[in-house]
């Protein structure tokens, strides 16, 4: 099979074709995920556009797939531009190592480019296929770590304050002025940060810092952290301790190594991945000092 002879089509057919796409995610990705997550991946508008769809078809059907999410990312200078993000990309087992995938990082482009956009961004792990052939195709590679907590059950902590998120209209947590970072109307960070596919909870300790913390089976995703330096230690500690109390790990990314350093130290296993970035045009460089926290990936 050479990806070159496959047929690319956008978007979907109607709902078989997303259910097909849905069950391919599944397939790929064992337990990726419900048809809520589904929609809140690919049906959800950002920058004002509805994620395009790309498809490789065979005269079997569809082999690979990938969508093109997008957002406002403020680079240097405060400029905003459209960045477009590789996301849920799956090729079946049985048509890996045809290219399909290499295809589709050029169709991305090509989708970013219709749109007016400047970026293509995807995250991926430094041992993913995916990032090599991101490498490749000419994508800057800027260093992010996920982070796992790793250890026994942790004590109630009753001075913190938890309550659900789910009735929180406005961002509570003041956005970073510090490095390129995406941008988001209040509407967009809603949908973001608080109305994902899982249930999210506001976690506080009143007067010194506030989190945002996904509930999911098995470990808590740290969405974002509002904590001054020199509570950040003991805001994760606490965290940890919460996540554990209730039978979960803790989960953070971070393209920060003072963090990556912190959270080190702390116990956590730490994998190494990489933020690619891909310049459409000359509009801008790649840059290099991002500030982009778990809540900003799907």
């Amino acid at each position: 099979m050479n990806a070159e002879e496959l047929t690319l089509r956008h978007g979907f057919s109607g709902r078989s074709d997303e259910e097909r796409y849905w069950a391919a995610l599944n397939t790929c990705f064992g337990g990726w995920g419900d048809r809520r997550r589904f929609d809140w991946c690919f049906t959800r508008d950002g920058a004002r556009r509805r994620p395009d769809i790309l498809q490789l078809e065979s005269p079997r059907g569809p082999i690979a797939g990938s969508a093109v999410t997008y957002r406002m990312v403020r680079v240097a200078g405060g400029v905003e531009v459209i960045a477009g993000i590789m996301t849920g990309s799956w090729t079946l087992p049985d048509a890996r190592g045809a290219g399909a995938f290499t295809r589709l990082i050029a169709a991305s482009r090509e989708a970013v480019a219709a749109a007016g956009g400047t970026l293509l961004l995807a995250f991926v792990t430094a041992a993913n296929p995916s990032r090599r052939r991101l490498d490749a195709a000419g994508a800057g590679m800027v260093p992010t770590w996920y982070c796992r907590s790793a250890g026994t059950a942790g004590q109630r902590d009753d001075g913190l304050r938890a309550v659900a998120a789910a009735g929180i209209a406005q961002r509570p947590i003041a956005p970073t002025a510090a490095g390129t970072c995406f941008c988001y109307t209040g509407d967009e960070w809603q949908g973001q940060f608080v109305g994902r596919p899982d249930d999210v909870r506001l976690v506080q300790r009143p007067g010194r810092w506030t989190a945002l913390v996904e509930l999911a089976p098995g470990f808590a995703r740290l969405l974002t952290l509002d904590a001054a330096p020199g509570d950040r230690p003991a805001a994760i500690d606490a965290l940890t301790a919460h996540a554990r109390h209730e039978g979960r790990e803790l989960f953070a990314f971070t393209m920060h190594a003072d963090e990556c350093a912190l959270l080190r130290e702390r116990g956590f296993v730490v994998g190494d991945g990489f933020l690619a970035v891909d310049v459409i045009g000359q509009a801008v460089g790649v840059p290099q000092h991002w500030h982009v926290e778990h809540g900003d990936r799907m």
